[in-house]
């Protein structure tokens, strides 16, 4: 087997390859051996030797590059480490200020979560004392309602039974007058005299008052209409004693003259003539 023209410099690059690959290059490693270590034997192995030698010198290269890598390596793991350690303290000491932060605001939120819980059972209690305020306020004025409504009460049973003893001592009082008038009217009706025309006068007079006093009252309020109601009747009481009084005068000649008789025949006429209104059942304040 013959190997390829190879330069001198190339000698190192391809005894290299065959003893890194005996099996591979095994004729090629005899016939290289024959050829070289025959001819060049001294200066081949002084190149091997200086060979050697600097491939020891770079493998002590290799081996200090490594070593120093090595430290390198070491030393940025250790950095590394140390900054992880610092990081992990600086996070500890992070979590535990946040830790702590956190507990000091809890104790603030607790302490005015206390604050507004004493502030609204404060509140509670002011609008717990007002409403008892309100309440006994409310029972005060209740109880003056109530006593005002029992004076109150008392005092118009008080004017109701005044009223109905006025009202009893009123109709005793007219039963009274209304006696004394009847006998009053009995004594007139006997009266069929001249005597007897001035009696009629007198109470033509009244009634003629009576009416215009009524007249006067037309728009009375209701409040204001007992009194003219009483006025009322007192005026239809003398209307009706006057056509009582001319409906018993008779022609008697020993009482009246012809003359006094023609006068008291035109009176009578007169008083039985329409135009007089009798007032209860048809008041004044009817005509608007």
């Amino acid at each position: 087997m013959r190997l390829p023209h190879c330069k001198p410099s190339s000698l190192n690059l391809l005894y290299s390859l065959l003893c890194k690959h005996p099996r591979r290059f095994r004729g090629y490693k005899k016939v290289f051996d024959k050829m070289v270590f025959g001819r060049k034997k001294k200066k081949l192995e002084k190149q091997i030797a200086e060979l050697e030698l600097h491939a020891r010198v770079l493998e002590e290269e290799r081996q200090r590059k490594e070593e120093e890598q090595r430290r390198r390596d070491e030393e940025q793991r250790r950095k590394d480490e140390e900054q992880r350690r610092e990081e992990e303290e600086q996070w500890r000491k992070e979590e535990e200020h946040r830790l702590k932060e956190e507990a000091r605001r809890w104790k603030e939120q607790q302490q005015i979560l206390i604050q507004k819980e004493a502030l609204r059972r404060e509140e509670l209690k002011r609008q717990l004392r007002k409403e008892v305020q309100i309440q006994e306020e409310e029972s005060r004025l209740l109880k003056k309602q109530l006593e005002n409504e029992r004076q109150e009460s008392e005092r118009k049973e008080n004017e109701r039974r005044s009223k109905i003893i006025q009202g009893q001592q009123r109709r005793e009082l007219e039963r009274i007058q209304k006696r004394e008038r009847a006998q009053r009217r009995l004594e007139r009706l006997k009266l069929t005299s001249p005597e007897g025309l001035r009696g009629l006068r007198d109470l033509i007079r009244t009634r003629y008052q009576l009416d215009m006093y009524i007249w006067s009252l037309k728009d009375a309020r209701t409040p204001d209409r007992p009194i003219v109601i009483e006025n009322m009747e007192k005026a239809d009481a003398v209307l009706s004693e006057i056509v009582a009084m001319v409906d018993s005068w008779e022609e008697n000649d020993k009482v009246w003259t012809p003359k006094e008789w023609e006068i008291a025949q035109e009176i009578k006429k007169r008083i039985h003539a329409g135009g007089k209104r009798w007032w209860v059942g048809n008041p004044p304040w009817d005509e608007h």
